[in-house]
């Protein structure tokens, strides 16, 4: 932008010096035609920096509403930013929670595998005191009770830790669900980030990396559903054959009276006891070392959606940075339009248009032209038949006039009547909404005539007489017509 105000002071600076020149030369021998041919070349030079100036205007006015749709933009990224942020902290609790619970299961099947193997040991010991079943009775009688207890609450722990399987497989489903929504999160931003173009591509990329956290979720959900299920049936097994030995011991401790009848039958009753708690305690230490494995990989998950949270919320850091520096430019852009309409202020107040005298008289008469014109009701409501007729008669009355047209409230020409003088007006299709022949009828002045200037078709001096259209008390656009003076 400061390049751009340079470019203009320096050309301003250029202009001021020719007029100089001009004045410094009006002694010369040949003034009157120099003068002419500066002239000349003074208005070209003039109607090429009004031109630059009106595009300038433009570009200042397309260039802020870039600037409002990036800043809007950048928000929209940043806000979807934070929800996907929140999204992956709450999937990380999620996942810390069931790591938690799976702890708290290792931990169990290790006390009951403890308990397994202290029931095992007894019952190898109760196995090797069968040669001195005579003497040790008493002794056996009472282990046996006490392996009954045992085995009770063996059941009973079973039982616990049952239940405690399927709370986790009801805390899965729930990761189920926010891993779902996860995905749709991560979907509709990388929807957003496509919208936003270059500058949502980055933000794409931590989208998709979301979406694959929340489908290893899924996946790491599934095989934790399959290894609980798993352990849930060789639970029940353990169970059936603890109930059934359990039945076996009782019946056995009903026959002790009977020992020396029975005592092959105890030896391989005992025998079969030990065998089932050597692999029922196998198989709990199996699934102690599967859990532990999963409270491990569930945590990895955890800490990669931590640190996905906090590169989102970074990102989002950066993006409302963005939309600050793109807020920045406003001013700048305002700055350049400020100064291109000083630039044609100050070269309209300092160019030498001796030569230009209106004629008042015929503007009067102009003047009330228009006027009457945009008191014509159909005119008011955009009769395009009849007004294309009431600006031929006016172009065909007043030779003077280049250029009589109608535009709507928004700026855009409506209706364009050319005299064979113009043959063509040059900025044709140009949103005339910036000029001040617009603005000023626009803002409720009725009639407005513009300051002298030269015209970009003809190269000779003119005015603008312009005048609003009211429809229903609300401005409709306006009438205008270009007069040669």
């Amino acid at each position: 932008m400061n390049i751009i105000t340079f470019i203009f002071i320096v050309i301003s600076i250029i202009l001021f010096a020719y007029i100089i020149y001009l004045h410094s030369n009006k002694r010369g021998k040949n003034y009157q035609d120099d003068k002419q041919n500066n002239n000349s070349d003074l208005r070209k030079l003039l109607t090429y920096l009004y031109e630059v100036g009106d595009k300038l205007n433009l570009l200042s006015n397309q260039l802020s509403q870039d600037i409002a749709h990036e800043s809007e933009l950048a928000e929209e990224l940043s806000a979807g930013g934070q929800e996907l942020a929140a999204s992956s902290q709450e999937q990380s609790s999620s996942l810390q929670y069931i790591a938690d619970q799976v702890l708290k299961t290792v931990t169990e099947l290790n006390q009951v595998t403890s308990e397994i193997e202290d029931v095992l040991q007894r019952s190898q010991t109760g196995l090797d005191n069968l040669d001195q079943v005579d003497k040790s009775m008493a002794e056996l009688s009472e282990t046996m009770e006490q392996g009954e207890m045992e085995f009770a609450q063996l059941t009973e722990r079973l039982e616990a830790f049952n239940d405690q399987m399927a709370e986790i497989e009801e805390t899965l489903s729930e990761v189920d669900q926010v891993s779902s929504q996860t995905t749709l999160l991560s979907l509709n931003a990388s929807i957003e980030a496509a919208r936003a173009g270059q500058e949502g591509k980055g933000f794409g990329v931590v989208a998709d990396e979301i979406r694959t956290l929340s489908e290893k979720t899924e996946d790491l959900s599934e095989n934790i559903k399959e290894i609980t299920s798993a352990s849930r049936n060789e639970l029940a097994k353990i169970t059936k054959l603890i109930n059934d030995f359990l039945k076996r011991f009782k019946q056995l401790t009903a026959k002790s009276e009977n020992v020396e009848e029975k005592s092959g039958e105890v030896r391989e009753i005992m025998v079969e006891a030990v065998n089932l708690f050597q692999k029922s305690s196998q198989r709990l230490n199996n699934q102690s070392e599967n859990y532990q494995e999963i409270s491990e990989y569930v945590k990895d998950v955890s800490k990669t959606g931590d640190d996905m949270a906090t590169n989102i919320e970074a990102m989002s850091e950066n993006t409302l940075t963005l939309a600050n520096k793109i807020e920045g430019l406003k001013e700048p852009s305002a700055d350049l339009a400020s100064t291109a309409d000083e630039l044609y202020t100050r070269v309209q107040s300092e160019n030498d248009l001796e030569e230009i005298e209106t004629n008042q008289q015929l503007i009067t008469k102009v003047e009330g032209e228009i006027k009457d014109l945009a008191s014509n009701e159909k005119i008011k409501n955009m009769n395009l038949n009849y007004t294309e007729k009431a600006l031929q008669n006016l172009v065909d009355k007043y030779s003077e006039i280049e250029i009589a047209a109608l535009f709507n409230r928004s700026g855009k020409t409506a209706m364009d009547l050319v005299s064979n003088k113009v043959k063509t007006e040059d900025t044709e299709g140009l949103n005339k909404k910036h000029r001040s022949y617009f603005q000023k009828p626009a803002e409720g002045k009725e009639l407005v005539i513009s300051s002298p200037y030269f015209s970009s078709a003809t190269q000779l001096p003119c005015v603008t007489i312009s005048a609003s259209l009211e429809k229903e008390g609300e401005f409709n656009g306006i009438i205008l017509a270009d007069l040669q003076v």
